[in-house]
């Protein structure tokens, strides 16, 4: 069937109806005669090398990669590959050689070189995951790609030469890809008629290049069909067990990030990162619904640009860095168009991150952009593109402004980059592109927080706000006055608050995420801890936080210090110490600006006195009083509790396994195991020490890290505790208890209690107020000074990257590849863009198939 843009092409140029019946029939006969080639592959036994035209017809035939994609099936190259696997052989071969033989003309190509290299790229994309996805332990793809030479007569390039022996025919695709990409009337315009037809020359203006070159429509089509083959190399990550996945070596990724001159990778890493974020989806926004006048492939181009360079960025390399970066800096090439002065000013010479270790070079070299203008470039590029679908929702006509879908490929290149480049995280923070990167990623976590099926991308978003959280500017930059109209339709998803600052809108939105339910309840658990660290970590910083954001504030201590919910499980003690320091924090060092979180701490006195004086008996009777007070209310004899306390206390009901990825977030981004052992302990002043309750010894005990004996527990409690099994299955212990609860910092809450309650109540006496904006007022004219202990140090807790987070993210990002290539695509799109590994067996990950879809 002929596509309507083919249907309208011919009736501009065919001068007779009799014309265009011969071309449509043309068409049709050419279809059918590649599907009849496609079924002797697996019908006849070894085809002969020297049938020419056989072979040739399958770089002839097909028009566009949908007619690849659709002429050979799944099940026509695995019949192959069983019945007659010398055929698929000798196919490669022969495209292998025709891709290798195109990299080497030495005269401008004609488009049918063009059409013919095209197919054969297109061929090997459709082929090579159905090769990777064999259960043989890789002895097919060895055979043809990593043992044995291609037959064919090609001679060898300067990059192979110089590598060492006859190159295997995997690697010299590999590098034959990486110049398709740079090579002149094909993926480039004619730049030199003088000049090789492979030309290194970045792309488009930015990091790296003060110009951007002349592209057609024609050239970018191209660029993504050579950058869909160098990807689909590097896919064969997808056939790997998660198990296997730090000890398995991609040689085909390991090509790229190894074996290509210095100059080359830079080009490549440029043009990439250049095309990423020079990319404005609005474009002439003067006119609505411009974008739909005409097709667009830069934003398919834009998106095979994130996958492959996030991909490059994530792999690490086998291969020992001291021999690679010797070799790489000894390196001079002969050929390309970039200077060696031009493209070495894009990276220092040093580098602000560790390197050393580093054997990929592209995280070597990313890691050595130094540039405040490429930073600058970088970070409004990504809040342009991460807030594109915040603006388009906000337009005035519906649908009016263009919305992109590649805002999940942005979130991981951005965990990639800010992992690579410590100086890029720093201007990051200090930028004013962070407050709309910050938005961008708590819209994420608030519109996806219902989703299973888009769990990773909450739990990325959660882990770059704990890295980002760890620079002093994040802190900082949430003071900025906020304005609701801002952040559009995620307004609905919390309460509506005025003259608060972005550090409301940071807070309320934690808030928010740890009181959702539903069936993303387990994966929000795996994610308190990393949010409440988010919020530990800004809270020093932050000047003014609004009553509606005390008021959630509070309602969290309300259920983390509940004795159902710190006897549920063992390491639930952990979330109520974050909440305590967050206090603490405020309290010492923002005082003067935070009145209305101030106060409610002290209308909370008697919860923080009955938590410092709680012990292990005692928080046993509160929890059968609790259970006995929930079967009468059951018969309506008691009020209900709140929304958000029974969602979180639902928590201590039900015992929800965790998914190792669960496990790696709750324990592998914190480098502090476990909070309370690192706190940083004060002396107490005589007027707080005066002002404590009657435990005040114990305190004084707790302000110092001692071993745990049965000689420290209370003398008034009796030797005997009943004992208790939580509904999750944990038997809390004396020891175990007293190992957590003698070090939560309670005395700088107990203190500013006792010392600010008696002058409440004595102000409103005397002047006769029952107003709690008087009260506030009040108090935001009040000091502590002199009351409160010394100021503990601020504790900045530092993501942890481990290699099981490796495991997860690099399982998280292949992932999220492959559910966009089976997305529903414009027909544009879907032309140039057909899915690649859709009906493959994948390891990686389990593919469960919606069944109403």
């Amino acid at each position: 069937m002929v596509s309507k843009t083919a249907v309208s092409f011919l009736l501009r140029n065919c001068q007779t109806t009799q014309d265009l019946s011969i071309v449509i029939m043309g068409a049709a006969e050419s279809k059918l005669a590649f599907r009849k080639n496609v079924f002797a592959l697996y019908e006849h036994q070894a085809i002969p090398q020297d049938n020419q035209a056989f072979w040739d017809s399958f770089l002839e035939l097909p028009d566009t990669p949908e007619n690849v994609f659709n002429l050979i099936s799944p099940k026509d190259v695995r019949k192959i590959i069983q019945e007659h696997p010398e055929n698929i052989k000798m196919l490669v071969q022969k495209v292998s050689a025709h891709i290798l033989g195109f990299s080497q003309l030495t005269s401008r190509p004609q488009p049918k070189d063009i059409k013919e290299v095209l197919n054969a790229v297109r061929i090997l994309t459709r082929l090579l995951p159905f090769i990777f996805e064999l259960d043989d332990g890789g002895v097919l793809e060895s055979s043809m790609f990593w043992d044995n030479e291609i037959k064919e007569s090609v001679p060898q390039s300067t990059a192979e030469a110089k590598d060492g022996g006859i190159p295997t025919l995997g690697s010299r695709l590999a590098i034959a890809a990486v110049q398709l990409l740079f090579y002149q009337k094909f993926t480039l315009p004619d730049l030199d008629t003088d000049s090789e037809n492979v030309r290194f020359s970045i792309w488009l203006k930015g990091v790296g290049a003060t110009d951007s070159l002349p592209t057609s429509r024609d050239e970018i089509i191209h660029r993504i069909e050579v950058l869909r083959l160098l990807f689909t190399m590097m896919s064969c990550t997808l056939y790997c067990k998660p198990n296997q996945l730090i000890e398995n070596e991609n040689k085909w990724t390991n090509v790229v990030i190894s074996k290509l001159e210095k100059k080359h990778a830079l080009c490549l890493l440029c043009s990439l990162l250049n095309t990423i974020t020079t990319y404005d989806p609005i474009g002439w926004a003067a006119l609505p619904y411009n974008y739909l006048f005409f097709g667009d492939v830069q934003e398919p181009f834009v998106s095979i640009c994130t996958q492959t360079l996030t991909a490059l960025l994530d792999y690490k390399s086998w291969e020992s860095s001291t021999t690679k970066h010797a070799r790489a800096e000894s390196q001079n090439s002969t050929s390309g168009a970039v200077s060696d002065d031009q493209i070495n000013t894009a990276v220092s010479s040093t580098s602000a991150t560790n390197l050393a270790g580093m054997s990929n070079d592209f995280r070597y070299y990313s890691g050595k952009i130094y540039k405040t203008e490429d930073f600058e470039l970088i970070s409004a590029g990504l809040a342009r593109l991460l807030r594109n679908p915040l603006d388009a929702g906000k337009a005035y006509l519906p649908g009016s402004t263009k919305k992109i879908s590649i805002t999940t490929e942005l979130l991981t290149l951005l965990w990639v980059l800010i992992n690579t480049n410590e100086g890029f995280l720093r201007h990051l923070v200090g930028s004013a592109h962070l407050l709309i990167i910050m938005e961008a990623l708590l819209g994420v976590c608030l519109e996806v927080r219902r989703e299973p099926a888009r769990a990773g991308s909450l739990r990325l978003a959660c882990f770059i706000l704990h890295i980002l959280s760890q620079e002093r500017g994040f802190g900082v930059s949430l003071n900025e006055p906020f304005d609701m109209a801002t952040v559009g339709s995620l307004s609905r998803h919390f309460p509506v608050f005025s003259q608060g600052c972005w550090g409301d809108f940071l807070f309320l939105s934690v808030y928010v995420i740890l009181s959702t339910t539903g069936p993303m309840r387990p994966v929000i658990l795996s994610l308190q801890e990393p949010l409440l660290v988010v919020l530990a970590n800004s809270s020093p910083l932050v000047k003014c936080l609004t009553a509606t954001t005390a008021n959630k504030l509070i309602s969290l201590f309300d259920v983390f210090s509940s004795p159902a919910f710190l006897l549920s499980k063992e390491h639930n003690y952990r979330l109520l110490y974050y909440l305590l320091d967050i206090f603490n924090n405020i309290i010492q060092y923002q005082f003067a600006g935070n009145a209305q979180l101030i106060y409610s701490l002290v209308r909370h006195k008697d919860k923080i006195n009955s938590l410092y004086q709680m012990s292990l008996k005692s928080a046993i009777s509160e929890i059968e009083r609790m259970r006995l007070a929930d079967s009468k209310r059951l018969d309506g004899k008691s009020q209900t509790l709140t929304a958000t306390e029974s969602t979180l206390l639902q928590d201590t009901e039900t015992n929800t396994p965790q998914e190792p990825a669960d496990v790696i977030a709750s324990t592998e981004t914190v480098k502090n195991e476990d909070p309370v052992q690192d706190q940083e302990k004060s002396e107490l002043s005589e007027k707080a020490k005066g002002k404590l309750p009657d435990r005040s010894e114990i305190a004084d005990k707790e302000s110092k890290v001692v071993p745990v004996t049965s000689t420290d527990l209370p003398l008034t409690e009796e030797p005997t505790t009943p004992v208790f099994r939580s509904k999750c299955g944990f038997k809390p212990t004396e020891e175990w208890f007293h190992s957590w609860r003698s070090q939560l910092p309670l005395l700088v809450l107990l203190s500013l209690s006792d010392y600010l309650r008696p002058r409440i109540e004595q102000f409103c006496v005397d002047n006769g107020l029952n107003d709690d904006r008087k009260v506030v007022e009040f108090l935001s004219k009040e000091t502590v000074v002199g009351v409160l202990p010394q100021p503990h140090l601020i504790m900045m807790r530092s993501f942890t990257y481990s290699d099981p987070m490796h495991v997860w993210f690099t399982s998280y990002f292949w992932g999220t590849v492959y559910l966009k290539a089976t997305e529903t695509m414009s027909a544009e799109t879907a032309k140039i863009c057909p899915p690649i590994w859709l009906g493959t067996a994948i390891q990686l990950f389990h593919v469960r198939v919606n069944a109403s879809k």
